[in-house]
């Protein structure tokens, strides 16, 4: 496999600086990144996510629960390469 260009090794450099600035903002990791305004609900599961890693979400059918998971999921694979 051939290496990456030089300019894709800078560009990846600087869009880990700049996602490393979410590390503890899911939510406006997904407006900004993700061009995604969540709504109040989705909002306190990605923060309660956040700062306790394990939540729970009884809600009905509709709510928004898959778009919230698959946003805190996106965020958290950008922001922790580590995974």
């Amino acid at each position: 496999m051939a290496a990456a260009p030089a300019a894709n090794l800078e560009w990846s450099s600087d869009l880990a600086e700049a996602l490393s600035g979410y590390a503890d903002d899911p939510v406006g990791f997904t407006e900004d990144f993700l061009g995604r305004r969540p709504w109040k609900r989705q909002i306190e599961m990605m923060e309660r996510f956040r700062d306790r890693k394990r939540v729970s979400c009884r809600s009905g059918h509709g709510s928004g629960k898959t778009d919230g998971l698959a946003y805190l999921t996106i965020w958290l694979l950008a922001t922790r390469p580590q995974m």
